[in-house]
């Protein structure tokens, strides 16, 4: 406040001399004031701006510093325009100076940065200069990146960058984005953080200055560059920088700003600075730019780090200024409902009191926070406002208060356009319309202004014209505000009679301003004249005229000297501040004198010294001659090394002529390698085809036997029905054969016997079908180790590749090092030749490890044929075994009496899953097998992981192998002839004579032509011990399978098929 004080008497004093004054007591004032000083001077004294304008435009053609104050007044708008109005040709001017300055911190960088910092009015052109001086202050922030030589081009930005960016091209924009681009990428290096919140604010300001919508002023059509660049430079739209607001990078941006905002809420009254309130100012700016539900999506995913900053908030040594802003950085970042409620209670009143609204709006006016308004408003009782704001208008007499009153009215703008959307707010307004404490506040700001209309002196240093027009434009917008939100709504007529007066009152002109400047002139006095009627007798003209004339001359010499005093007083202030450099000057040179008198003293010795060094340079060119006798045999000695060396040289050169050799025959060998593999290739193709073909055949077999299966059960129910026919017709004529009831039982128990055989044998079966699923895991972890033997075939070439190309490096290392051995002498020859056998060591110990590694694999690769030779010998033994089965079935078919034209000729295979969904009262359930069940799929098998086959016949690089012919498939069974000999059946007892009759009854002959008492036409024999234990061994090995049970019979021609898939 002090320094705001002694800005206004150092402003009084200067428009009110009648004389040019010297400017240096303002320059000092004015390096300490703030911003928000000169501002509040602008509010308070607008009608002396035009003044002071004048005088520094004046000062500033004797002194250079009155450019600094210009600059610094120059970030107010009102006092800028005021400049550019008085001399149109500033702008232009400073702008070419700076140019032509060649630095970027010179004092006309400054001032026309200052000037640009705000828009322009349309009376004024943006100059043409500008484009160079900017691309200069870019290319200077480039090479030094630092907030000291980005933040002109912010400014810039910030002012007329909607005219700037339109007239560079598209290649100094481009130009432009990589460095805005590299700053941020590198700001990460710094410990300032206003940096990277720079480079971001500058992002954002490009992206809305080259929006689509983006129209320009009246002003910018002045400019002929402009209207030469702006059809091909205006289309020109940054996707990068748009990415850290609305695209992928936007997160990490928020990232960004939230920890820069914390770091800076940190902040105590004892270290705050002004970087940290400038960057919560950017973190506003920034946060504002990026939409609404990115900042949601980052708020509920990083909600730690939204919590410490609400903590923070919380705390009591939090600076006013630094909680301010970051109570309004977190109500754009978050949701208001999930702030705490001391957050949100402060947050509130941020827009409600008046103090803190003047506070944001001195720090950033240019942010628009409508939106987190809005939201308050929701929230918050419009009447705390609009009392606040009353008694704010009526109370505004100092010049503290009076300062925010353009904040405040700014405020009541925006609550009237959120008025019109919300109509809670309407009725919270038409509800303190009803009060008659409102009504009372009301009527006395109405008064207030009343009585200010006839008073034209200062209140608190505020001109009166501009408190006058300050409160009645807040008022005015205070009753616009309130007629407009009661439209349509019924009160008294007290309180709208009040509003309507209010509103006209506040409505009317300015007052007229009370401050005119002094005259320059002194009034001439014309005391002790007598010019009366009672003197006429008496008066001598001669007198008057004399004796006036020297009043005259005495007053005008009188003014003359005061003038003259002032002017040697100032000279003599000019003539201070000229000698002093003299003083200076006359310092130096004493200095400089005493500085002479000591380098002659030192010369003296110096030479001295010269007369005691050119005896022993006589005595070091003595022993020069020496040593060049010395170096001539040493050259001589060179000169036999150099021979050596040349020698050593051809060595080299014939040794590298050998590696390329050797290299050469390797690639050979490679090529040929390639082409055997690729021959291979072809073959296994080609057996993969046979082998698919194969299983085709199998799949046709297997639905053929699925189809003689299910007749098969259908022919069993059908004797099952016969037989109980039977029954029944034997019961009916039980007088007839009453001497067969015993053989009947028999009969049955024999059945029952046959039936425990039929179990057991449907059991074997089942184990059978579990070993061909073990056996189908095993085929498909076999063709698993097939594919991993490929791969790592390929890795092996691969890697043999990479050696081969390291040995290329290592040779051409090995060339560029030769042309250095002439430098190097012995030592670096010795070098090479151990390099190159180190190189050859390395070559021979590769070729013997991948042998090595090859042999393993040919022997992995053979243990693998024998595997599958086994598991063939077992498929074999099993198919005989199954074969046996078949047998043994199709004489128990015979024992039953059923037909051989209803007996299929071969065991049908069955899987797990046809087992144990198969149901005696659902015979067709076989039909719902599909061929995918026993499908191999080997037609899924890679064609890239079958490794080629040798072939058995020829060479590797002989020709392509015929196709080999499809293998027979096995037979399930041998075929049921009349003469096949029956076996007994596993676990049956002795066969008696009622055997015989089983077979007749069942062979469904006539019981009419039955003799029960004659004896069996085939004799029957017991088998014996030995054939019994030989039919367990065989169930029994069936059974087991030596635990590896992975092959069947069903799939032993396709193993033949695959064996040569396995060949390497």
């Amino acid at each position: 406040m002090a320094q705001y004080e002694s800005l206004v008497v150092e402003v009084d004093r200067i428009t009110s001399s009648p004389y040019p004054s010297q400017l240096r007591t303002l320059h000092r004032i004015t390096e300490k004031c703030s911003d928000a000083d000169i501002a509040q001077w602008a509010a308070a004294k607008p009608c002396m701006i035009e003044a002071l304008a004048s005088c520094l435009l004046e000062g500033m053609q004797q002194w250079t510093y009155v450019l600094d104050i210009i600059t610094k007044f120059s970030f107010n708008a009102a006092c800028r325009n005021a400049l550019l109005r008085q001399e149109p040709t500033l702008l232009h001017s400073a702008v070419a100076h700076a140019i032509t300055s060649g630095k970027d911190n010179s004092i006309y960088v400054r001032a026309s940065v200052a000037l640009l910092s705000l828009p322009l009015p349309d009376t004024i052109a943006l100059p043409a200069e500008a484009q160079t001086l900017f691309i200069q202050l870019v290319e200077e922030a480039a090479k030094r990146p630092c907030p000291a030589t980005i933040q002109p081009i912010y400014l810039i930005l910030s002012g007329t960058g909607s005219l700037l960016l339109g007239v560079l091209s598209r290649e100094t924009m481009s130009r432009f984005e990589d460095q805005i681009l590299e700053i941020l990428k590198n700001s990460s290096s710094t410990p300032d953080g206003c940096l990277s919140l720079y480079c971001l604010s500058i992002m954002n300001l490009v992206c809305a200055s080259t929006d689509p919508e983006f129209r320009l002023t009246s002003s910018s059509y002045n400019t002929q560059d402009f209207l030469a660049s702006t059809p091909v430079s205006s289309r020109w739209k940054s996707e990068a920088m748009q990415q850290f607001f609305t695209g992928t990078k936007a997160q990490k941006s928020i990232q960004l700003v939230v920890l820069s905002a914390y770091l800076a809420a940190k902040a105590t009254p004892s270290d705050c600075t002004p970087e940290k309130v400038k960057a919560l100012e950017l973190a506003n700016e920034i946060i504002a730019a990026i939409p609404l539900d990115i900042r949601k999506i980052w708020a509920m995913a990083n909600t730690g780090m939204v919590r410490k900053l609400q903590e923070r908030l919380c705390a009591e040594d939090v600076e006013q200024r630094i909680k301010t802003l970051a109570l309004r950085f977190v109500g754009k970042l978050c949701e208001l409902d999930s702030l705490p409620h001391p957050v949100l209670e402060s947050l509130e009143l941020t827009f409600l009191e008046p103090e803190q609204l003047h506070q944001i709006h001195t720090l950033c006016p240019h942010i628009d926070d409508s939106a987190l308004f809005s939201a308050v408003l929701a929230r918050a009782p419009i009447g705390i406002l609009l009392d606040n704001t009353i008694e704010y208008a009526t109370r505004m007499d100092s010049a503290a208060l009076a300062a925010g009153a353009e904040a405040v009215t700014k405020t009541i703008i925006d609550t009237e356009a959120i008025a019109s959307c919300q109509k809670i707010t309407s009725h919270q307004i038409v509800e303190a319309l009803g009060d008659t404490r409102f009504l009372q506040k009301l009527q006395n700001l109405h008064e207030l202004l009343y009585e200010t209309e006839a008073r034209h002196d200062q209140a608190g240093g505020w001109c009166h014209k501009a408190l006058r027009r300050a409160r009645s434009r807040l008022a005015y917008q205070i009753s616009n505000l309130l007629l407009r939100a009661s439209q349509g709504a019924s009160f008294s007529a007290p309180a709208m009679s009040v509003l309507l007066d209010l509103h006209a009152l506040s409505a009317r002109g300015d007052a007229e301003c009370m401050h005119t400047r002094r005259n320059d002139t002194e009034p001439v006095s014309l005391e002790g004249l007598d010019v009366s009627d009672d003197a006429d007798d008496q008066f001598d003209w001669r007198e008057a005229v004399d004796t006036h004339f020297k009043a005259r001359a005495n007053v005008e010499q009188d003014a003359v000297k005061r003038l003259f005093a002032k002017a040697c007083a100032n000279l003599e202030a000019r003539c201070e501040n000229v000698e002093k450099p003299l003083r200076e000057e006359q310092e130096r040179v004493r200095t400089l004198e005493e500085h002479n008198s000591a380098l002659t003293s030192a010369f003296e010795e110096i030479e001295a010294k010269y007369a005691d060094a050119l005896s022993q340079l006589r005595s070091l060119g003595e022993e020069e001659l020496t040593r060049a006798d010395e170096l001539q045999g040493a050259l001589r000695q060179n000169a036999g090394l150099l021979e050596r060396i040349s020698s050593l040289e051809e060595t080299l050169r014939q040794s590298q002529a050998e590696a390329q050799r050797q290299l050469a025959e390797m690639k050979t060998a490679k090529q040929t390698a390639e082409l055997d593999a690729a021959a291979h290739v072809a073959s296994k193709q080609e057996a993969l085809e046979d082998a698919e073909d194969e299983t085709a055949k199998w799949k046709t077999k297997y639905n053929e036997l699925v189809a003689k299966v299910s007749n098969f059960e259908l022919g069993l129910d059908e004797a099952e029905a016969e037989r109980d026919q039977l029954q029944e017709r034997l019961s009916s004529s039980d007088r007839r054969v009453v001497e067969l009831e015993r053989e009947v039982s028999e009969m049955r128990a024999e059945g029952n016997r046959l039936e425990t055989a039929n179990s057991s044998l449907d059991e074997q079966l089942r184990s059978t079908s579990s070993d061909d699923a073990e056996k189908l895991r095993l085929l498909s972890e076999l063709r698993e180790e097939l594919r991993l033997c490929q791969t790592e075939r390929d890795e092996t070439r691969a890697q043999l590749q990479r050696e081969i190309k390291n040995l290329h490096a290592s040779v051409e290392q090995k060339e560029r090092e030769r042309d250095n051995l002439a430098q190097e002498l012995q030592v670096t020859s010795d070098i090479l030749h151990r390099q190159l056998a180190e190189a050859q060591l390395e070559s021979s110990n590769l070729a013997e490890s991948k042998a090595a590694e090859i042999e393993t694999r040919d022997a992995k690769i053979s243990d693998l044929k024998k595997r599958v030779e086994r598991y063939q010998r077992k498929c074999q033994e099993k198919d005989q075994q199954i074969a046996e089965a078949e047998s043994m079935r199709a004489n128990l078919m015979a024992a039953m009496g059923i037909n051989t034209s209803q007996s299929r000729g071969s065991l049908p295979h069955r899987s797990r899953e046809f087992m144990v969904q198969q149901t005696p009262t659902q015979p067709d359930d076989y039909s719902h097998i599909s061929a995918e069940d026993m499908d191999l799929s080997i037609a899924n098998i890679d064609q890239s992981s079958i490794w080629n086959r040798d072939s058995s016949q020829g060479d590797k690089s002989g020709p392509t192998p015929k196709r080999q012919k499809a293998r027979k498939s096995l037979s399930f069974a041998a075929p049921l002839t009349t003469t096949a000999k029956p076996r007994a059946s596993v676990g049956g007892g002795r066969l008696t004579r009622s055997s015989t009759g089983v077979r007749q009854i069942m062979g469904r002959q006539p019981l009419a032509g039955t003799n029960g008492n004659r004896g069996s036409l085939k004799p029957f024999k017991t088998p014996s011990k030995e054939a019994a234990s030989a039919v367990v061994d065989a169930a029994e090995e069936e059974s087991t399978f030596e635990g590896s049970e992975l092959f069947t019979g069903t799939q032993g021609g396709q193993i033949l098929d695959l064996q040569a898939a396995f060949d390497e």
